[in-house]
C-alpha cells in the first residue's frame, strides 16, 4: 500500500515567499543593512532555540505565548525576539567592546493567534547600542530610523517618541497603586487599536480577582487624569511644555521630563524633518523590559497598519543573566509588516526585480558545451545569464520562456553560428535581432545590460 497523499499547505500565521516578492524583500534587508553599517553596526548571530528560561527570566507573570520544543530532554524554546538573546549574549560574552553596535536580521516565532498583519513566524531585523546611558545613543536610534526611511524612498512617515520615565510617574500623578503600572501602559499602547473610549472601559474594568490586575480597575478619578494625560496636544515642544505644567509638582516625573527635553534638544541637532517624528505621549510599548526612551514608527497614510519599526531603551534587560549593568537601547524593522504596509501603499512596485539579463537558448543538444561556455564567460563578465535548461526543444518555446521570465536578451546558437564564430542576439522588447561576434560578446552585452 503506497504513501498516503499530504495535503501542500501551511499552519495559520506562516507563509512563502514566491521568487518575486523575496527579490524585493531582500532589496528592502539591504537597504536598511547599508544604513546601519554606514553608523558603524556590526552583524550578530544567534540560534532560533534557547533555554526557556532564557526567554521568560523564570517570570511567573510572564505572559508571551511561545513555541517548546517537546522530546528534547531539556526546556528549550523558539526565540519570540532578538533582544532577549542579544541580552543573553552580552552577559554570556563579557569581553565584548563596549559601546557595542550590532544588528541582526533573523526569524522569531510567537505563538499568538493569527490575524490578518500579524504572523506567527516573521523576520526581525534589529540594531541596539549596548554600553552607554547617555540619551545620545537613543538620538542615533531615532535618527538612524529616519535615515533607513529615507533610503527606502519613503518620505510620509511619522517617529512618535515618548520615555517610560514620564510614564512610570503615571501612578502618582494619577493617584493609583504602582502595581497596576504594567496593564495599564499596555491598554494605553492599544490607543491606536481600540481608540480613547476603549482605553477608558479597559483601565475601568473590575479585576477578576484580589491581586489580579490584568484588569486594572482604576477610579473615575485616575482615569480622568490619565485621558488628561493622554490629550496634550500641539507639536513636541508644545507638548513637553503642557507636561511640565501638568507634573511640575510629581517628584518621581521630573527625571522623564528631562529625558523628554533632551530629546527634543538633540533630534533638533540631527537635522531631522521635524515633520518625521514628534513627541507622543500615548507611546508605551508594551514589552515590561523598556526602562526610557521608547519609539514607534507610523506611515502616515496607513496608521491603521500598525508600527513597522519600534524599540526603545532597555537598560535592566541584561541583570537577568546576574549582577552585571549594561545600559541598552535600540530598535527592531519588523521585515514582514514592513513587506505588508508598503505592499498596500504601492512602493514595492516602485522595486524592480532583476532576474537573468540573458537567455542562452538550447536549440541544438551537440552544442550544449558551447552554450555552458558562452554563459559561464557571461556571468565572468558580471552578466546575469541563464542557459535554456528546459523540456522545450523549439526556439518559439525558449524565447516563450523568455518572454515570461521577463528576460530581456536572449542569444541564439546553431550550427550556424557556430561555423561562423558568431552569435545571434534577439532583444525581447523591440524584437531586433543581429549578429555578434564571439569575441566582442561580453564587451558587447555589458553594454546593452547598462
Amino acid at each position: 500500500m503506497g504513501a498516503k497523499t499530504i495535503k501542500a499547505g501551511l499552519p495559520s500565521g506562516f507563509r512563502d515567499l514566491l521568487p518575486e516578492m523575496a527579490a524585493k524583500k531582500r532589496w528592502l534587508i539591504e537597504q536598511i543593512i547599508y544604513v546601519y553599517e554606514r553608523f558603524g553596526f556590526l552583524p550578530l548571530e544567534t540560534p532560533i532555540v534557547e533555554f526557556e528560561e532564557t526567554l521568560t527570566g523564570n517570570n511567573p507573570d510572564f505572559n508571551m505565548n511561545i513555541f517548546q520544543i517537546a522530546g528534547s530532554g531539556e526546556k528549550l524554546a523558539m526565540r519570540f525576539d532578538l533582544t532577549v538573546p542579544l541580552a543573553r549574549v552580552m552577559a554570556q560574552y563579557p569581553e565584548l567592546i563596549k559601546p557595542f553596535k550590532r544588528y541582526q536580521l533573523g526569524t522569531v516565532l510567537r505563538g499568538e493567534k493569527a490575524q490578518r498583519g500579524r504572523y506567527r513566524g516573521f523576520d526581525q531585523l534589529d540594531f541596539d547600542i549596548l554600553g552607554p546611558d547617555s540619551i545620545l545613543a537613543d538620538v542615533e536610534i531615532i535618527n538612524i530610523i529616519y535615515d533607513v526611511m529615507m533610503a527606502l524612498g519613503i518620505n510620509d512617515f511619522l517617529i512618535r517618541v515618548n520615555t517610560r520615565k514620564i510614564l512610570n510617574a503615571l501612578p502618582f500623578y494619577a493617584g493609583f497603586n504602582p502595581d497596576k503600572l504594567v496593564p495599564v501602559l499596555r491598554i494605553m499602547d492599544k490607543l491606536d487599536k481600540i481608540g480613547l473610549g476603549g482605553v477608558i472601559q479597559a483601565l475601568k474594568a473590575k479585576p477578576e480577582f484580589e491581586g489580579h490586575f490584568e484588569n486594572p480597575g482604576l477610579s473615575q478619578e485616575s482615569v480622568d487624569k490619565i485621558v488628561e494625560f493622554l490629550s496634550l496636544q500641539g507639536d513636541s515642544e508644545e507638548i513637553i511644555s503642557e507636561l511640565d505644567t501638568l507634573m511640575r509638582e510629581i517628584p518621581e516625573a521630573q527625571e522623564g521630563l528631562e529625558e523628554l527635553k533632551g530629546l527634543y534638544k538633540f533630534l533638533k541637532a540631527t537635522g531631522i524633518n521635524p515633520n518625521n517624528w514628534k513627541i507622543d505621549l500615548s507611546v508605551a510599548r508594551g514589552l515590561d523590559y523598556y526602562t526610557g526612551p521608547v519609539f514607534e514608527t507610523m506611515l502616515t497614510k496607513k496608521p491603521e497598519l500598525g508600527s513597522i519599526c519600534s524599540g526603545g531603551r532597555f537598560d535592566g534587560l541584561v541583570s537577568r543573566f546576574g549582577n552585571i549593568e549594561l545600559p541598552a537601547t535600540g530598535a527592531s524593522f519588523g521585515i514582514d509588516r514592513l513587506i505588508d504596509v508598503l505592499g498596500a501603499l504601492g512602493y514595492l512596485d516602485k522595486i524592480s526585480v532583476i532576474g537573468s539579463q540573458i537567455l542562452v537558448t538550447s536549440i541544438d543538444k551537440n552544442l550544449s558545451a558551447d552554450y555552458i561556455q558562452i554563459a559561464s564567460s557571461l556571468r565572468e563578465g558580471g552578466l546575469r545569464t541563464e542557459v535554456y535548461l528546459g523540456k522545450e526543444d523549439s526556439l518559439r518555446g525558449q524565447l516563450g520562456y523568455a518572454n515570461k521570465k521577463g528576460i530581456p536578451f536572449v542569444l541564439i546558437y546553431g550550427s550556424d553560428e557556430a561555423s561562423s564564430g558568431r552569435v545571434k542576439l534577439k532583444e525581447m522588447q523591440t524584437g531586433e535581432q543581429k549578429s555578434i561576434s564571439l569575441t566582442n560578446l561580453v564587451a558587447v552585452m555589458t553594454i546593452y545590460c547598462q
